[in-house]
């Protein structure tokens, strides 16, 4: 979808229902194309019968598979630069380490100090 969003961008959908997406929304979708339970974010080119036509921005043909109404997460009604880095990576074993167990250890040891001095006093 560059440019308009890039890699590492957050999108921010809403649901709505299948009548109210039109032509030239950017939609996210379901889709098992490059992994098992994937999402892909797409504009829409067209609708017929019901289905949603989808090309990516920097795609030259649209999507050989169709748009069913049930696999679409949502609208995109926002994005976030570089916000989807952040959230990614809480996903990978760096990522829990950073941004769970070491701000507990940090609470832990802060606590455990608390109770000694109080301890002590």
């Amino acid at each position: 979808m560059s440019p308009t969003i890039t890699k590492g961008d957050l999108v921010i959908v809403k649901k709505m229902k299948p009548s109210e997406y039109k032509i030239g929304d950017i939609i996210s979708f379901s889709s098992n194309r490059f992994e098992l339970n994937g999402v892909i974010t797409h504009r829409i080119e067209s609708i017929e019968n019901g289905q949603f036509i989808t090309k990516g921005d920097n795609n030259a043909n649209p999507d050989i598979k169709h748009v069913i109404p049930i696999q679409i997460k949502g609208s995109v009604i926002a994005i976030i630069p570089y916000l989807g880095f952040l959230t990614s990576s809480v996903n990978t074993m760096i990522g829990k380490v950073l941004f769970l167990i070491f701000p507990m250890m940090i609470i832990i040891i802060t606590e455990i100090k608390n109770i000694q001095s109080y301890g002590t006093s």
